[in-house]
């Protein structure tokens, strides 16, 4: 009986033993995590110090997690500055014929129009 409480004493102790490692390890995670947050890139994958699958699949799946939102952030940076590109190109395509057009409207205003000419010079200049 004495061996039997000796020995699930033990087995008790090692299981406590065994549980503050893993809380000490799951603290150690959410330390790094929160450093991420507020750490500029590049930052350093989570890392795990006590062997465990199960562990070892959580950090492993946060991981995966985080590249995989840090490659969207990029793509979406890129995505933005080649929009941007492209409404600055539109509007310079857009601008130049549209000047043109202005300008020559203003050279047929000083021309000798007779009234209806001048209505629809006026309606060509109002919408351009």
């Amino acid at each position: 009986m004495t061996i039997a409480v000796v020995t699930l004493s033990v087995l008790l102790m090692a299981a406590c033993g065994y549980l503050v490692m893993v809380l000490r390890q799951v603290r150690s995670i959410t330390r790094q995590l929160e450093q991420r947050a507020g750490a500029a890139p590049p930052r350093a994958a989570v890392t795990l110090d006590l062997v465990n699958r199960d562990l070892e699949q959580l950090v492993a799946r946060v991981n995966d997690s985080i590249r995989a939102a840090e490659a969207a952030s990029t793509r979406t940076r890129l995505e933005e500055r080649r929009f941007r590109s492209f409404i600055a190109d539109i509007s310079h395509d857009v601008r130049t014929p549209l000047t043109t057009v202005r300008g020559y409207l203003q050279l047929l205003a000083r021309s000798d129009l007779d009234a209806e000419q001048h209505s629809h010079l006026e309606v060509a200049r109002r919408h351009s």
